[in-house]
């Protein structure tokens, strides 16, 4: 496996509930999750532009593996699942990704940090999937 992308991230991504609304029978992206996407994915863009040429010239088509790591300072209850959603929709908006179907593997953990809400992101190649 090969880097696309290793990010770490202050603060934790919104979860579904914070990102999504529903009204009627549409549904949409609240003002907070649209920010936060915006920004992580800005975030994104500019990490991917660090990385040798060939790697930033559209985004990657094969299958990817993705490991988040979700750093709390505090041990209130949440739900790890429901802000994975968030991320995997910046991949795709920063053209990290072409579509978050690509992921074979996700791995999400969770850890204690006394200091700071962060969240760290690696992408990687699945080579031997393709």
């Amino acid at each position: 496996m090969s880097y696309l992308l290793s990010i770490t991230l202050d603060g934790l991504p919104p979860t579904v509930n914070h990102l999504y609304r529903t009204g009627g029978r549409h549904r949409y992206k609240t003002s907070e999750g649209a920010a936060y996407q915006e920004a992580t994915a800005a975030e994104m863009r500019a990490q991917r532009e660090m990385l040798p040429a060939r790697r930033c010239v559209g985004p990657y088509l094969g299958p990817v593996a993705l490991h988040i790591i979700m750093t709390s300072r505090t041990r209130r209850r949440w739900d790890l699942d429901n802000r994975v959603k968030a991320v995997q929709d910046c991949l795709q908006m920063a053209g990290i990704i072409k579509d978050d179907s690509q992921i074979t593997e996700l791995v999400v953990r969770r850890e204690a940090l006394p200091k700071l809400d962060r969240t760290r992101i690696m992408v990687m190649t699945r080579e031997e999937d393709e």
